[in-house]
């Protein structure tokens, strides 16, 4: 294997030329606009050179190594320069990731997440994350009106008759929910759902994953809760199969895409002493025992997708990372304990139930809220609550304002400082 490094190094005439090599290395394929975000304006000419290299291939979606150079450069940068290393994937997760969220297209987006899934399971030292399946070309489509026997049959099989009526009342109801997993000649190999819980429905372990959501922290005005409900592979039940592949996928899609989503629940897979490490390392704490299957959960208003990607990238590259636990993140406030809790900070910065959300550091945050009103409303505010001297009628007074006009000007600059927090919280 040094040997080998060693002659691959020895292509690279310069570090450029390295860099180039370990971007490769480290994608599941390589385009020219990834490139881009770590080699900047030299992207073309180092692709153009990269295409030039006998250990290196071309496919439909752009170039990638031979596999055991692959892990020969990859496995060296991580031995060598883990900052480096750590820095590296930061910076491609992150160019994938704007990549993933500008195209509209579903079976690309699911492209790029399977790829980036079965090389990081490569990598990883969780045993049920590492070398997920190749999909075998099986492909995420939507449920088709044939497709309920397929599902109905495969449920039964691996879960029971009351999990396959379940699914049917599912399917029934909200066919939208389902993700069907296809072979190249459309027969359903397996399925996942996803739904979105109102508390109005006829099965059992929906309900308990909604009950338990609005006891912890319920979803405020606009945000729902999401809830993986079904997995199951035709073949394989919930062994690690191209159906995995996909759903972690599909889960992944799921998550990076998502807006006004207060919660992910899972509830799909059977055996937590099997998932449970993987869950977790996905930050997911166990919620409780369903009677159907154990639950996980993630509340995204603790922790967001960013700081959640954060965690898993961190978690990859084999750094320090918080313990996952459900009183994980940042305290979740309904929107009237929010506004009460705006109007004490401004009266004291200090031991306010905001200080536990992420709206930190508080009183920057509110100077940058203040920032965005008009300049008379930002002087009253400043005067009020930012830099007080004297008390609010003398500053009523200094503004040449009534003092009825002046609480009016205040309690309407207050209101626009607590939205503008509140979009951010």
């Amino acid at each position: 294997m040094s040997a080998l490094l060693a002659r691959t190094v020895d292509a690279a005439p310069t570090s450029r030329h390295r860099t180039a090599l370990e971007v490769c290395a480290h994608l599941p394929v390589t385009t020219e606009e990834l490139l881009r975000a770590v080699a900047g304006e030299d992207a073309g000419e180092l692709f153009k050179w990269l295409r030039t290299l006998s250990f290196v291939e071309e496919g439909p979606y752009g170039l990638y190594p031979h596999d055991v150079v692959r892990d020969a450069l990859d496995a060296d940068l991580r031995w060598r320069d883990p900052g480096g290393y750590a820095e590296l994937h930061r910076r491609l997760s992150a160019a994938t990731l704007a990549r993933i969220r500008a195209t509209a297209d579903r079976g690309e987006r699911l492209r790029l997440i399977t790829g980036s899934i079965v090389l990081a399971g490569g990598r990883s030292r969780v045993e049920t994350c590492s070398t997920p399946p190749a999909t075998l070309q099986a492909y995420v489509d939507d449920l088709r009106p044939g497709d309920r026997p397929a599902i109905e049959a495969m449920t039964g099989t691996w879960q029971g008759a009351e999990q396959a009526r379940q699914a049917g009342y599912w399917m029934a109801r909200d066919p939208g929910a389902f993700r069907v997993f296809r072979t190249l000649s459309g027969e359903p190999r397996g399925y996942a759902a996803c739904l979105t819980l109102d508390g109005t429905s006829a099965d059992p372990a929906a309900e308990a994953m909604w009950r338990y959501a609005q006891e912890q922290a319920p979803p405020r005005p606009g945000e729902v809760i999401r809830a993986w409900r079904f997995f199951v592979d035709r073949e394989h039940g919930q062994r690690p199969s191209p159906s995995t592949t996909l759903f972690a996928a599909c889960q992944t899609l799921d998550i990076l895409t998502l807006t006004g989503v207060a919660w992910t629940l899972n509830g799909a897979y059977a055996d937590a002493g099997q998932w449970g490490p993987t869950m977790e390392n996905l930050d997911f704490w166990p919620a409780f025992d369903g009677a159907e299957h154990p639950v996980f959960a993630h509340d995204w208003r603790r922790v967001d997708v960013a700081q959640w990607m954060a965690v898993v990238q961190a978690r990859q590259d084999g750094e320090p990372t918080r313990a996952t636990a459900a009183d994980a993140g940042a305290v979740v406030l309904s929107r009237a304990e929010f506004d009460a809790a705006v109007r004490a900070a401004l009266r004291d910065f200090d031991n306010n139930p905001l200080l536990g959300t992420r709206l930190s550091p508080l009183r920057e945050l509110v100077e940058e809220a203040a920032a965005t009103l008009p300049p008379a409303l930002n002087d009253l505010v400043d005067r009020t609550f930012l830099h007080p001297v004297t008390t609010q009628e003398r500053v009523a007074e200094t503004l040449h304002l009534s003092f009825n006009t002046y609480r009016r000007h205040r309690d309407q600059a207050v209101a626009r400082i607590t939205d503008w927090l509140w979009a951010r919280s």
